[in-house]
């Protein structure tokens, strides 16, 4: 069930943070090197709200943590962020179409 959750949070952080290279790269033109960066960037330029951006604030890292498997894995740690995935990643995709809609109108 671990790995399950595991490779459920690799994708959907993985795709949280591939929207929004694209919208940045696409729409800005602005280039990031690092995944926290684009969250960043995308507040930056009202994508996200604040308050989503202080949720997802960290993603990047666990992320990297999960393809890469840079430590042993806490099932305490991947439990938190899976509870956490389940508000911000619908939270995430709903402020995208917001944002989407407020830009065609």
């Amino acid at each position: 069930m671990q790995w399950i959750i595991e490779r459920g949070l690799e994708l959907g952080s993985s795709a949280v943070f591939n929207m929004g290279n694209h919208i940045l790269a696409g729409v800005f033109r602005i280039s990031v090197d690092e995944h926290e960066q684009i969250l960043d960037k995308l507040r930056e330029k009202q994508v996200i709200s604040p308050d989503l951006h202080a949720e997802l604030r960290g993603l990047g890292g666990f992320r990297n943590v999960l393809v890469h498997g840079y430590l042993e894995i806490e099932p305490t740690l991947v439990y938190e962020h899976y509870r956490k995935a389940l508000q911000s990643f619908p939270r995430f995709i709903s402020e995208i179409e917001r944002w989407l809609t407020e830009r065609t109108g």
